[in-house]
């Protein structure tokens, strides 16, 4: 199947399918951190729980202030999003260069088969029909494509950062749970 459609179509994509799998994983990255910053907010700053706060954000602090805390937060999520944005806007870009590229390799593989085409068979064609059908059906084929693979990497990167995330809380919770049930069994145990 080396010379199949798909082959075919995706030739000369290869740079653009990996650029759009790298912005996925750093933009999937990033929109599981916004929370983050939220949460490091709302119990680091607000409840005074500092320890959950990564010690490069705490470095950033430059008062004890719960006020100067939160706007350093703010500015690191500002930034964060800023950073979303400019991943998207390339994404959007490599998406748009992605888009042609297959749309002119199946107009190209369409269109080469028109000269294989009988002579008698040719004229009984509305050759502006033909045209309009490449275009659109090139357009479709390419839209559906390069909309899938975005589809694909986004959903698959974001769930595998969430579950980590999700994980490392667990995890977490799992070392505070057993060391609570733990001192609860010694002081049963020595009182009783």
């Amino acid at each position: 199947m080396k010379n199949s459609f798909l082959n075919r179509t995706l030739k000369g994509t290869k740079l653009y399918i990996l650029s759009i799998l790298i912005l996925s994983v750093i933009y999937s990255r990033l929109i599981v951190y916004i929370p983050m910053f939220i949460q490091y907010a709302l119990d680091g700053v607000i409840m005074g729980k500092e320890d959950v706060i990564p010690n490069v954000i705490r470095n950033l602090f430059y008062d004890n202030n719960k006020i100067s805390k939160i706007i350093i937060l703010v500015l690191v999520l500002v930034l964060l999003n800023l950073l979303v944005f400019i991943i998207n806007y390339l994404k959007s870009k490599i998406n748009i260069k992605f888009n042609l590229k297959i749309n002119r390799n199946v107009k190209e593989i369409i269109l080469s088969h028109i000269p294989k085409i009988e002579y008698m068979q040719f004229n009984r064609i509305d050759k502006s029909n033909v045209i309009q059908r490449v275009n659109n059906d090139s357009v479709k084929y390419s839209e559906f494509f390069n909309s899938q693979i975005n589809l694909f990497f986004d959903t698959i990167f974001v769930i595998l950062f969430a579950i980590v995330q999700t994980l490392k809380l667990n995890s977490t919770v799992r070392f505070i749970y057993s060391s609570y049930m733990c001192i609860n069994y010694i002081i049963v145990y020595m009182v009783f």
